[in-house]
């Protein structure tokens, strides 16, 4: 028997794993989905005028769900718990209080844009308003696309700057545990607020050596305007619904699993001790390639144009390393060969400096016994 089948499917070595894949008798169609918001290299706005909103409006289209929402639960990174995605209807369990709190969405800008757009009146420092989407309008507003794909959260370079100097993190990371809580006023259905609220541990990454928040500023195309988007920073905390039937999207703090996952890190493989080579030149090899010895290679200055060579034959003749000075009669210094020797009962040892001679010790000596002592 000969049917059309639609399935999704994962493709773990793609950069954009999720794929819808159509199945007809005797001919297979592939179309991966369009890429986040942070895939610069590709051209969103003709993908998405091939494919429509996503993965839900495809559901939706093919009524393979019957209320055609798609719902993401993003773990814990720390915990023991997997990410999930859910056709259908949501999982109360996946949140804290078990309810979802839906936010609208205009029709026509996520089709036009391809994201799911819901609007912020402003974010909140510690009680601060920053005031980020003011300007000449009765209700200012600034447009939020609802991203699971975007690792991180992002916003216009000028207003990523107020809030990221709002938050105040110090480069040597010693107010990482005292940072402001953020809260995101968000526009919810029936003209009310719904509240994000991000405590400092939510909105940041850390380990013994550096610290980092999730927000980087973005400058997007001028087709999609200065926009903020909503990545996993944010959306690991909130379990979020995607309704295109009723144009809108529901959230709801997740409640993630309290037992940590941990891995215990093997101890690393203890490598044998490299050889300490000689500081020395070798002209063997050189000769033996037809080359000049290292005298003359390093004479015709080919140390610097050629530092493989120089490393691996004339370290000395290179000046790459400095060889010890061998304990021979040359190298010794006068007193060493008793040819000035101070008297111990005589006068004390002295030095004197002038015009470029130095007197470093004085010394009497018996040169003959003919004509007395001198």
């Amino acid at each position: 028997m000969c049917e059309t089948t639609c399935a999704w499917a994962s493709k773990p070595v793609s950069a954009h794993p999720l794929i819808s894949w159509e199945l007809r008798p005797n001919l297979a169609f592939l179309s991966y989905s369009c890429p986040s918001m942070a895939s610069s290299a590709w051209d969103l706005k003709v993908c998405l005028q091939a494919r429509t909103l996503t993965l839900s409006t495809d559901l939706q289209a093919a009524r393979l769900s019957k209320t055609h929402r798609l719902l993401f639960f993003l773990r814990d990174l720390k915990a023991e718990e997997d990410s999930e995605i859910t056709f259908g209807g949501y999982r109360e369990d996946r949140l804290v209080d078990g309810k979802i709190h839906w936010l609208p969405v205009d029709h026509d800008e996520a089709n036009d844009k391809g994201y799911w757009l819901v609007t912020m009146r402003d974010i909140i420092v510690d009680g601060q308003r920053l005031k980020l989407c003011d300007d000449f309008r009765d209700n200012p507003r600034c447009q939020v696309a609802m991203d699971t794909g975007s690792a991180l959260t992002m916003g216009p370079p000028s207003q990523m700057a107020v809030l990221l100097n709002a938050i105040g993190l110090k480069d040597d990371c010693s107010n990482i545990g005292k940072l402001p809580t953020l809260t995101l006023e968000l526009d919810a259905e029936g003209g009310g607020v719904y509240e994000m609220v991000l405590e400092g541990k939510d909105y940041t990454e850390h380990d013994e050596d550096s610290c980092a928040t999730g927000f980087q500023a973005m400058e997007l195309p001028p087709y999609l305007g200065p926009m903020w988007v909503v990545g996993q920073t944010i959306l690991r905390k909130y379990y979020s619904v995607y309704d295109p039937k009723n144009w809108r999207v529901g959230v709801g703090v997740a409640k993630h699993s309290t037992k940590t996952r941990w891995h215990p890190t093997p101890p690393p493989t203890p490598h044998p001790s490299a050889p300490k080579e000689k500081c020395e030149d070798d002209d063997k090899p050189m000769f033996g390639s037809f080359l000049p010895g290292c005298k003359s290679f390093a004479q015709m200055g080919y140390c610097k144009r050629f530092p493989p060579l120089a490393h691996h034959y004339c370290k000395v003749s290179c000046a790459i390393c400095h060889p010890p000075k061998a304990d021979t009669p040359e190298t010794r210094s006068p007193a060493s060969h008793g040819l000035l020797q101070s008297d111990s009962d005589s006068e004390p040892a002295t030095t004197v400096h002038g015009g470029g001679i130095v007197v470093s010790h004085q010394a009497r000596r018996v040169l003959g016994h003919r004509d007395g002592e001198i």
